[in-house]
């Protein structure tokens, strides 16, 4: 079974956010993914990011949580944002084609997966 519960990473310098942009659908996307079954929020947003920058995080603050229907098996995935911090150079995984540091006042004009994760950092 797929998981329902989801995790993205929020992380800002010099008041821009760090986006991701899918190497398969094209789309921009905050780090993070799905929970795993076994692993804790921590765990799961630690792992995530490690995979897709190939470094490390420090996970600080809760913020917003927002949903979606997944398409595939038209569940609901429950995802909550939390600020981090990371060090050293980005190394992206396959999964994505690239990477960039975005004003706020910009993320509206991108392609993103999913606009609720960008409400929801309005909200907090």
């Amino acid at each position: 079974m797929i998981p329902t519960r989801a995790v993205k990473a929020v992380i800002s310098e010099n008041n821009k956010l760090l986006m991701l942009k899918g190497s398969q659908h094209g789309l921009w996307d905050l780090p993070g993914g799905l929970i795993n079954e076994d692993e804790s929020i921590k765990e799961a947003l630690q792992r995530e990011v490690r995979e897709e920058l190939g470094v490390d995080c420090e996970i600080l603050n809760k913020a917003g949580s927002w949903s979606f229907l997944r398409e595939k098996d038209k569940k609901m995935v429950f995802v909550q944002n939390y600020t981090c911090t990371i060090q050293g150079k980005i190394l992206l995984s396959d999964e994505h084609a690239e990477y960039a540091w975005v004003s706020l006042d910009a993320v509206d004009s991108l392609q993103v997966k999913d606009k609720s994760f960008f409400e929801a950092l309005r909200k907090d």
